[in-house]
């Protein structure tokens, strides 16, 4: 659903198109898979997707489970670390460590395949599952790895690169000159067993084709024993150490300068009652994906529980757990605001927004999940709110997105909307409302929502048009679309939930402005319950959440007849890089709902057509910027009547068929399909300032009747 300001839109439905409020990207989805990277799913060992799933323990049982051994992990890191300290750089990269990590990997090893699940640990080198012959192995699930069943395994050589990579103590030699590794862990947990070279395969989240890497060294496990979980049928070393998936050394260090919460900085070497700014030590913080809570020497943990209790109101309490030093009660309402975190490292500053510094630990206890440490520091996040990913569901022309409105929540199906603001939802009372499936949302039955004033920046910000007051000084709406549909009712801020479809966990922002409409009708499907509005302007949902997820999304919409789903990804994971990526800039212009591109032209073949195209004239006119919006509501393309007549008599030229005239009477060109079913027209190239878009047969024509196609 658009409001149409000037008569030109344009949709591509199997586009991949990041906005980035500044610049537009256009890229083939498979290329940007198989050049831009990969992206792999993984699951949380205490996920309703793991293996090892226990249904009959709570959710906080498995918080408890999360941070015990998070403090076990720290305690195994921090002795790996000291232990690498006396040693030389070249040993310190055969220091492998690890204790329950926290995520698994689905990899498959060998030719044929066989898949595992294994623990994935960038606080380890070496990538080892267990293998037969198995003399001491401990008990896991899935059947054990037989170098005798693959015909890509390799012993590696004493003499190797890889070998001597592991140092010593890590390394002995066989009779047969084969290399043999022994690793030892935090926990006492071990492994031993030759090494080798190995096809892995990983399957790809974002692409159907799997992403396969020869010679990849690794250790055929013989005798492994300790705290291993039997769910997991190894360890994937993501360390930075010769013998690392990644490589070089194990541990990644970055360089914390302090932290600031509001206009108050703490600095990393935090020294009550002083102002000086001591040195900070390069390399005094690592980052590690096996471990749930964040660590920070004790004189700057002290110096921010200081600053961030000064700055929450609440009622402060003790953690039952007797494991955190900073807890307040949850208010019956279920608001606890506390102020984001401000990570200074050399170079970057990380928001820390409060998904990622707070917890509810016990029923209505919230902690912060960071402790002191009197030596090894550690950074961590318990989830990523700035970036997630949302299935898109076709409904003709348009695309549905899932929502989570109000506490409880109350999930909705809305249409997202690039050419519209105000995110909207039908609501009870409702006296004129168009027919839905799903329930009415009900304000009253959420303890987070509430009405915005009229002097509010929110509510000025709709404008004299589309705003008025009531008698309680609160905001009222109205908008109204190209297509004469409308809505009508009260602005309000609720607290949202995404169901990220890459990840288990919903993604939630409070205090999301948007309209609670008791007034709606027009050309509405009764599937949606209303409208996300992914415009740029004020009150939409990107410029909304502008601090979280960086101004950033993207989305990839596939055809109605696809069997893959749509996904709209917002945050980091929106960014997509990869050769055949080009960009266009994004136009600033009135209003600020659309995103504006400048279309300089078309082209058929040799055949070049300018965006203001005059008939029999050799020179190429001036284009206006910002000529063309694009639009994720509108199905068809909609040209200036110049260029589209000229485009029509170029591309009748270059197609052999029997045309025919539309029965719907809409499209000008439509031709008969043949009885074999084959129809051929050549590409569409769109020109835009900067990027060339390829529009093949599936974005140009359609079949709009039986053996009619437009």
């Amino acid at each position: 659903m658009a409001i149409y300001y000037e008569p030109l839109s344009l949709v591509l439905a199997t586009l991949l198109l990041l906005l980035l409020l500044s610049s537009i990207s256009l890229i083939s989805f498979t290329e940007a898979t198989k050049n831009g990277g990969v992206t792999l799913d993984l699951i949380h060992r205490e996920s309703s997707l793991s293996p090892s799933y226990d249904p009959s323990i709570t959710h906080f049982e498995r918080l408890r489970n999360l941070f015990r051994r998070s403090i076990s992990r720290h305690s195994a890191l921090r002795s790996a670390s000291f232990k690498s300290a006396s040693k030389s750089s070249d040993s310190f990269e055969g220091t492998l460590t690890s204790i329950g990590g926290e995520y698994l990997i689905k990899i498959s090893i060998g030719t044929p395949p066989v898949e595992i699940l294994a623990i994935v640990d960038t606080g380890s080198d070496l990538t080892l599952t267990q293998c037969v012959p198995c003399t001491q192995c401990y008990k896991q699930k899935a059947p054990l790895c037989d170098p005798t069943k693959t015909t890509t395994y390799r012993s590696v050589s004493c003499t190797s690169q890889q070998c001597q990579s592991l140092g010593n103590e890590s390394s002995s030699c066989h009779k047969s000159n084969g290399c043999l590794y022994q690793v030892s862990y935090g926990d006492s947990s071990y492994s031993n067993g030759n090494l080798a070279v190995e096809t892995f395969t990983f399957n790809s989240s974002t692409s159907k084709e799997s992403v396969v890497f020869p010679k990849v060294v690794f250790g055929c496990g013989h005798n492994n024993d300790g705290t291993f979980n039997e769910t997991g049928s190894g360890i994937v070393g993501l360390g930075g150490g010769a013998v690392s998936i990644k490589s070089p050394d194990t541990f990644y260090y970055l360089t914390l300068e302090g932290v600031s919460v509001g206009n108050e900085a703490v600095a990393y070497n935090y020294i009550p009652n002083s102002n000086s700014k001591a040195s900070v030590e390069e390399g005094n913080i690592i980052i590690d994906s096996g471990t749930t809570l964040t660590y920070l020497p004790s004189s700057l943990y002290e110096g921010l529980e200081s600053t961030l209790e000064k700055s929450i109101s609440g009622n402060r309490v003790s953690d039952p757990q007797e494991l955190f030093g900073l807890c307040y009660k949850l208010p019956s309402n279920g608001e606890f605001n506390a102020p984001p975190i401000i990570a200074h490292f050399t170079g970057a500053d990380v928001e820390l927004t409060q998904e990622n510094t707070f917890l509810e630990v016990e029923k209505g206890v919230v902690c912060l999940t960071f402790v002191p440490s009197e030596d090894l520091a550690i950074f961590v996040g318990l989830k990523s709110p700035d970036l997630f990913e949302a299935t898109l569901t076709p409904i003709g022309g348009e695309y549905l997105i899932k929502i989570n409105i109000g506490t409880p929540p109350v999930e909705i199906l809305a249409i997202a909307d690039t050419g519209s603001d105000l995110t909207w939802t039908q609501c009870v009372p409702c006296p004129q409302c168009y027919k839905q499936n799903a329930p009415l949302f009900d304000p009253s039955k959420t303890a987070t929502y509430r009405s915005v004033s009229c002097t509010s920046q929110q509510c000025q910000s709709l404008g004299a048009e589309s705003s008025s007051c009531d008698k309680s000084n609160s905001c009222l709406y109205q908008v109204r679309y190209g297509d004469s549909s409308y809505s009508k009712g009260d602005l309000a801020v609720e607290t949202f939930a995404f169901d990220s479809s890459t990840s288990n966990e919903s993604v939630v922002f409070p205090k999301v402005v948007f309209g609670c409409g008791h007034n709606n009708d027009g050309t509405f499907n009764e599937t949606g319950s209303g409208i996300v509005g992914l415009g740029g302007g004020t009150v939409s949902i990107v410029r909304q959440l502008e601090t979280t997820i960086g101004g950033k999304f993207s989305y990839c919409l596939t055809t109605l007849d696809s069997n893959s789903s749509s996904k709209i990804s917002f945050g980091p994971n929106a960014i997509v890089i990869g050769p055949k990526v080009s960009s266009t800039p994004i136009v600033q212009k009135s209003p600020d709902t659309f995103y504006y591109l400048t279309l300089e032209g078309v082209s058929v073949g040799n055949e070049a057509l300018a965006y203001n195209y005059i008939p029999n004239f050799n020179s190429k006119a001036s284009f206006k910027k910002g000529n063309i919006i694009i639009d994720s509501g509108t199905t068809l393309t909609f040209l200036p009547s110049s260029l589209y007549e000229e485009l029509e008599s170029t591309l009748e030229k270059s197609i052999s068929g029997n045309r025919v005239s539309d029965p719907q009477r809409l499209f000008g060109l439509c031709y008969e399909l043949p009885r074999n079913g084959e129809f051929n027209v050549p590409p569409i190239i769109a020109h835009f300032t900067g990027a060339n878009v390829e529009l093949t047969q599936e974005n140009t024509f359609l079949e709009v009747e039986k053996g009619w196609y437009v």
